[in-house]
């Protein structure tokens, strides 16, 4: 349940409001985390509600938004769609330490959602005939860069180890994506936690959010491969109205298009970028602040630009 009224947000969803520390845990062991989890519908379909058994190797309870979280599967997406259900939600997972957390996280995609849910009897136990084996850790498992339209923000850097005392992990980095590159693209690790550079070329990428996924793989690793998601953020000038990395020409005409009066509202709502000193108007004002802005075609934009 969530543990107070700021857990719950308009989509349903309580932000991984129950978690605990598990301690005594061996390096490269399988573990099975369980619980009985009954849930019961009046009104909404059952396939809309969502839970994760969410296991965090660092062990930290801190954040639960921390991408160092494992949130596995949906464990109700494999039940019969009834509207009253009990059953055992599992899954395995090996550590990296002697501490590990384990996190319960619902949601639903309806903010008012008619049903009930019970979590009970969280367990976590060591796998019978568990031998170490290596363990592939990396770190951290979500990368958020952001940088200008038409630069290139600075490499960032990844993490790759053999987290079990046993044995030599030997591991090949790839990606899925032509605006980054990795390096080294293989390598070995006996426990040291060996660096892994993310560079980037932007050009020809527009404005917005670009995703890519790194692939870590190990063979004889019982956790291998590992994925890391990289967020590339090109952010722009409010005066690149166009959003093609300069202002010139195109954005002037676009910005003398939606001039208004004083205290006249913008007339469009393509037009409300164009107010610059957020007035909720296009004036003499707004056009002060757009020239400091030209730069011209494909040049860069002033650094004295509001962004």
């Amino acid at each position: 349940h969530p543990t107070a009224p700021a857990d719950l947000v308009p989509a349903g969803q309580f932000v991984g409001g129950v978690n605990r520390q598990v301690t005594g845990l061996k390096p490269g062991r399988g573990y099975l985390a369980f619980c009985w989890l009954k849930y019961e519908f009046r009104g909404h379909q059952p396939t809309q509600l969502r839970f994760y058994l969410g296991v965090d190797t660092t062990g930290q309870t801190e954040d639960p938004n921390a991408a160092t979280i494992d949130w596995g599967m949906d464990q109700i997406a494999e039940n019969v769609p009834v509207h009253e259900v009990f059953a055992r939600a599992w899954r395995t997972f090996i550590p990296t330490g002697s501490t590990a957390s384990l996190w319960l996280k619902a949601e639903h995609p309806t903010s008012d959602p008619a049903f009930m849910m019970y979590v009970d009897g969280v367990n976590v136990r060591q796998l019978a005939d568990t031998t170490p084996t290596p363990v592939l850790e990396t770190l951290p498992l979500q990368i958020d860069v952001t940088a200008p339209l038409g630069a290139n923000p600075a490499p960032a850097g990844i993490t790759v180890r053999n987290a079990s005392a046993a044995g030599t992990l030997t591991y090949s980095i790839s990606d899925n994506a032509d605006w980054l590159d990795v390096e080294p693209a293989s390598g070995t690790s006996t426990g040291e936690a060996d660096p892994v550079e993310l560079r980037f070329n932007t050009a020809g990428l527009r404005h917005g959010v670009h995703q890519a996924q790194v692939t870590v793989s190990a063979a004889g690793a019982a956790n291998s491969p590992r994925n890391v998601l990289v967020n590339l953020t090109l952010t722009t000038a409010r005066a690149d109205f166009d959003l093609d990395g300069d202002v010139d020409e195109a954005d002037f005409g676009h910005f003398q298009s939606c001039l208004t009066e004083p205290g006249v509202p913008p007339r469009t709502e393509v037009c409300r970028a164009a107010d610059m000193d957020d007035d909720n108007d296009v004036d003499l004002a707004d056009f002060v602040i757009f020239q400091q802005c030209i730069g011209g075609s494909d040049r860069p934009i002033p650094a004295g630009c509001p962004r």
